[in-house]
């Protein structure tokens, strides 16, 4: 039995900052990956097509995304394929009063398109039958009401159907197993005793977007990992989707999909570069705005997502000297898209003495800065904040991470 396993397609993303076009562009190739993985499926004749979460970027995508979405479900049903997701954290309403509740996914549960597990904490699943093998497909959503530190999982249940176990039980779930958050995150997690304790089989987890898999206590669990390269610092992963074959008698086996993601690059400039010579290392006849034009010239390609980085400790006479505006019309025009960095610059006084914050460009990053010092306690606050910071930054403009 062959099933097919995506998740993390953020179908319709969007880039403040990012021209019009190539926007489209970016959304294009977003909805490309989740094609392809349609795509396997339907070439061999998978028996289920299995979305762990993260479907849209958004609880309100674009028609183009809904629609884009309709067809390639549409292919799935006439191919005789069961469709199973789940909503991720992206797409899943914060409360009630968020599109009153409803996922985007809903819509094609109501028409039949597919079987959507819409409740967080409680597994609804679906039974099949393939060439003598019976298999328990089963979801949970992303519950936004959870904590970093809590377990999506933890206590679980998820019930036999009434003909007893099947051959196979699947869940699906949007959430990162233990020992493969990010550093950084404050998202709930999957423990590991939580896993070993889980009357499943095979456990798909989306949510990271890098992918892995593992054996605990007998329980495999795949995480497919995202279908490109979504945001900024995401260089170390290959985009695409899994395959999962079930067999007799416990027969398991996972493939990768692997695609090429559209290139990135963090292209690094340290401040003793745009310093002159003897104390740094820039030519005194070529000025600051020319050492870092010429980097990006030689860094960039037509169809690279690029970020400059500004490093280190910067005399502000020479700071004051550099043309920003220059330099981004320069890297917009020789890559698909390109931003400035400044969070590890610091500008020192006249007297040589660093300021004691790093420098901050745009009132984007102003806006960021005031909303983070909010620190929101309830959860209505934090939607509060979040709605406050959409609005603000659709009007400032943000970066390709927003």
């Amino acid at each position: 039995m062959l099933l097919v396993v995506t998740a993390d397609n953020h179908l319709g993303q969007y880039a403040a900052s990012m021209p019009v076009a190539r926007l489209e562009e970016r959304r294009r190739r977003l909805r490309e990956g989740f094609r392809r993985a349609v795509s396997y499926a339907v070439q061999h004749r998978a028996a289920a097509f299995l979305h762990a979460g993260d479907l849209f970027d958004t609880v309100d995508p674009r028609n183009l995304e809904r629609v884009m979405v309709s067809h390639q479900l549409a292919r799935l049903r006439d191919a005789g394929m069961t469709v199973v997701g789940i909503g991720g954290n992206h797409d899943t309403p914060r409360h009630t009063g968020q599109h009153g509740g409803y996922h985007a996914a809903d819509i094609y549960a109501s028409l039949g398109g597919l079987h959507f597990c819409a409740e967080p904490g409680e597994v609804t699943s679906v039974v099949i039958e393939h060439d003598g093998l019976t298999i328990q497909l089963g979801g949970v959503s992303w519950d936004p009401t959870l904590g970093p530190d809590d377990d999506p999982l933890a206590d679980l249940a998820y019930p036999d159907p009434e003909a007893g176990r099947a051959d196979w039980k699947v869940l699906l779930a949007h959430a990162s197993p233990e020992g493969h958050r990010h550093p950084e995150a404050q998202d709930p997690y999957v423990r590991r005793q939580t896993i070993a304790a889980l009357d499943t089989d095979v456990l798909i987890l989306g949510h990271e977007h890098r992918r892995t898999f593992m054996e605990i206590e007998g329980c495999k669990v795949l995480v497919p990992g995202a279908t490109e390269r979504m945001r900024y610092g995401e260089f170390g992963h290959a985009p695409g989707f899994a395959s999962i074959e079930l067999g007799q008698q416990g027969t398991f086996r996972h493939r990768w999909h692997t695609f090429p993601a559209q290139p990135r690059l963090r292209l690094t400039v340290r401040a003793n570069e745009l310093i002159a010579a003897p104390v740094g290392l820039r030519d005194p006849d070529e000025s600051v705005t020319e050492v870092v034009v010429r980097r990006v010239r030689e860094a960039s390609h037509p169809d690279q997502l690029t970020t400059l980085l500004l490093e280190g400790e910067l005399p502000r006479d020479r700071y004051m000297e550099l043309d920003f505006a220059h330099v981004q019309d320069v890297g917009m025009v020789n890559n698909f898209f390109f931003s400035i960095n400044t969070d590890d610059l610091r500008l020192a006084s006249e007297f040589g003495v660093a300021t004691g914050s790093t420098v901050r460009l745009s009132q984007r990053q102003e806006v960021e800065a005031a909303l983070r010092d909010l620190q929101p306690t309830t959860d209505e606050e934090r939607a509060a904040v979040e709605r406050c910071r959409e609005r603000i930054l659709a009007y400032y403009g943000g970066t390709e991470d927003d």
